[in-house]
């Protein structure tokens, strides 16, 4: 994993697809760090084992107890302008090049949505 974001569940976390199902509580410290073989997940691991939160989901699912702010997925019309403006956010406000990383490890919102 790259850089890590410390946080905290805000919901119950449920993989029933994983062998055996995992259910992580809310209120759960976790580590996160953001994928980067895919843009739109960051990944933890619980109990030695990694599972995946869709980028687009993190202000609703977990809240960063280091400060860091999750930000929600932007309109069709912040993507289009962050595309023609030529400078992107990501998923925690940091400002990147459309095809960016930024030092966190988090992708513009522009890969995050595969446009790039």
């Amino acid at each position: 994993m790259n850089n890590t974001i410390p946080v905290v569940t805000l919901r119950d976390l449920n993989y029933s697809k994983s062998n055996p199902p995992v259910s992580i509580p809310a209120g759960t410290n976790l580590e996160l760090s953001f994928s980067q073989e895919n843009h739109a997940k960051a990944v933890f691991h619980f109990n030695g084992v990694r599972h995946g939160l869709l980028v687009s989901n993190l202000h609703k699912t977990v809240k960063a107890t280091n400060g860091v702010k999750f930000r929600k997925f932007p309109s069709m019309v912040a993507l289009e302008r962050m595309n023609n403006d030529g400078v992107c956010t990501t998923v925690t406000g940091q400002r990147v090049e459309p095809d960016g990383v930024a030092s966190d490890g988090s992708a513009s919102w522009l890969l995050v949505a595969g446009v790039i």
